[in-house]
């Protein structure tokens, strides 16, 4: 009876996981595809909606950081990478200065230092890293290198799902997620490995490129999930919010995209150069 009732909970998840996903998919896509102010905007509300999930789980454990201006830095960082006129330079100073003033002004002696480097890490974790999205569609073909990063994460999430509900017994880094497992790490590898010498094939490259960076992204993903999973644990809570159903919050949903999309620009930046045409 206690199984029946825990197949179908699962069976209610993986449907609204499915439904988020034929919304939201679209809408990064079709943004990403036009690129210009839509795919910027989208990133924008996908941050503020991060740094308030962020700053509310420091919360939950006391800390007051500054949500304002880990906003307003998030945006000038992805501005900065849109604009050549605005420098990542620009963004930097003013987190530092503003956040540092703000420490200033604080009452409460004992949380200023941690307030105001919760500020810092909420700007730079969220902001900085997802201006490389930004970054990566910037280049020649970019709208479909993000497709590509998109399809990846997409990819291994799927496989770290599917393997882990299928074949998963080996628990893996369960002290910061219970339910991973190795069989699932395996899939979230594996499957965007497969997809990269999918995606080569149409892309007329070589698939041994592809098929390693689909490999690395499978690996970092499953880091950035497991970086998320450490702020949770802090946190003492499950999800970091429940505005995507099936899914929890938005950090959630974009903590892989967070941690893969350096990573991943750099290695089409190798794979642009020459450096990983094998």
């Amino acid at each position: 009876m206690e199984e029946d009732r825990g197949d179908l909970v699962a069976s209610r998840t993986f449907k609204k996981r499915v439904l988020s996903a034929a919304v939201g998919i679209p809408i990064l896509l079709g943004s990403s595809w036009y690129g210009d102010i839509y795919f910027l905007g989208v990133l924008v509300v996908v941050g503020v909606f991060c740094i308030d999930e962020f700053i509310r789980m420091l919360r939950i454990k006391g800390i007051r950081g500054s949500k304002g201006i880990a906003i307003i830095s998030m945006t000038l960082f992805l501005l900065s990478s849109f604009y050549e006129n605005i420098q990542y330079a620009d963004a930097v100073s003013f987190l530092l200065l503003s956040t540092l003033i703000w420490m200033v002004l604080k009452n409460n002696m004992e949380d200023r230092l941690v307030g105001a480097a919760s500020t810092v890490l909420a700007a730079l974790y969220v902001g900085w890293l997802l201006s490389y999205v930004i970054l990566l569609r910037n280049m020649s073909q970019g709208n479909i290198w993000v497709w590509l990063l998109f399809i990846f994460i997409w990819s291994a999430d799927t496989g770290a799902y599917f393997m882990g509900k299928r074949f998963g017994k080996k628990p893996f880094f369960q002290s910061l997620s219970p339910s991973k497992t190795l069989e699932g790490f395996i899939g979230a590898v594996v499957f965007p490995a497969l997809a990269g010498g999918i995606a080569s094939r149409f892309l007329t490259l070589y698939p041994l490129p592809l098929i390693s960076i689909g490999a690395i992204v499978g690996v970092t993903s499953q880091i950035g999930d497991l970086v998320e999973s450490a702020f949770k644990r802090s946190a003492g809570v499950k999800d970091s919010g429940n505005l995507i159903p099936g899914h929890g919050g938005f950090l959630d949903r974009f903590d892989s995209l967070l941690f893969v999309a350096p990573i991943f620009y750099y290695c089409v930046s190798l794979l642009r150069s020459g450096w990983l045409a094998w």
